[in-house]
């Protein structure tokens, strides 16, 4: 999972990736100055700065693996694409308006492009919270191996799996 964790994040360039298609979405609205409007650009906005920390985020972790660093570092960056990504893909259909609850085909070969792109992307954002280790898991690992806070109490720590009791 942590070769996973530090491959999942790929830097896309400077406005590329799901940001893309939040900005394609704006820019294929009839209505861009009714005061609903503009309130709706001012969050893609919010958006647009939270992407551009993640690709940054995303360049220093490429330099920490470049240096040799495979350990839990890898974390908040697959928390960050994972927390950031949702949150895009769940802002993206106001931008769409009515237009959002149309979906094209839930054939997975089409990918998250084309004319329902944003809404695939919707329908897809919760597994960006499973894939590569939960967002539960990474705040463990976060807590536990970056920060260097105690873990978590566990009565069957040490016990094989063999002998851990169950439901």
């Amino acid at each position: 999972l942590v070769q996973e964790r530090y491959n999942m994040p790929r830097i896309p360039g400077r406005g590329q990736g799901a940001i893309a298609t939040a900005v394609e979405a704006w820019q294929r609205r009839d209505d861009k100055t009714s005061p609903a409007a503009v309130a709706v650009k001012d969050q893609l906005m919010v958006h647009w700065v939270e992407a551009e920390v993640l690709r940054l985020l995303q360049a220093r972790a490429a330099i920490l693996r470049a240096a040799g660093g495979s350990g839990p570092e890898g974390s908040p960056g697959k928390l960050a694409v994972s927390v950031t990504g949702r949150k895009l893909a769940e802002f993206m259909p106001a931008l769409l308006g009515p237009k959002a609850t149309l979906y094209g085909s839930y054939d997975r070969r089409e990918g998250r492009s084309g004319e329902f792109a944003v809404q695939q992307s919707f329908v897809g954002s919760p597994g960006m919270s499973i894939a590569g280790g939960t967002d539960q898991i990474q705040r463990n690992i976060i807590g536990d191996r970056v920060l260097g806070l105690p873990r978590e109490p566990a009565v069957d720590r040490g016990d094989p799996w063999s002998q851990t009791r169950r439901n």
